[in-house]
């Protein structure tokens, strides 16, 4: 049995050109992290994540999956976020700037509501 994580943030903006070659690699290298090119992006034209692959949704460190991202040059912050599981509490993340890939750690913050 999995557990879920969310993505919290996602802007990265991929063309259909990236869109293609991370289908192929998917395709090439047996991950189901998508059945069509027209799932690897959302409409708006970010990059497309599936909340039923629970705990794999986060497939950005994957080696070639992350080589085509930083071929494409690809900007902006995926951040994920995990409740439950042996992770839980833990918020991590990838920031893209042109072609170089930083990882991201993250908190939580809680504070009074006023009334």
């Amino acid at each position: 049995m999995g557990w879920q994580i969310s993505l919290q943030i996602n802007n990265v903006v991929i063309t259909k050109e990236c869109a293609q070659e991370l289908f192929d690699a998917c395709e090439k290298h047996h991950n189901r992290t998508w059945y069509e090119v027209d799932e690897v992006m959302e409409p708006d034209g970010t990059l497309y994540f599936d909340c039923d692959h629970m705990e794999h949704m986060d497939y950005v460190s994957y080696p070639e999956y992350l080589a085509i991202l930083k071929k494409y040059k690809v900007n902006g912050d995926i951040c994920f976020s995990s409740a439950d599981g042996d992770n839980s509490g833990e918020n991590w993340g990838y920031r893209f700037k042109d072609g170089v890939m930083t990882e991201l750690t993250g908190v939580v913050t809680y504070v009074e509501v006023s009334k």
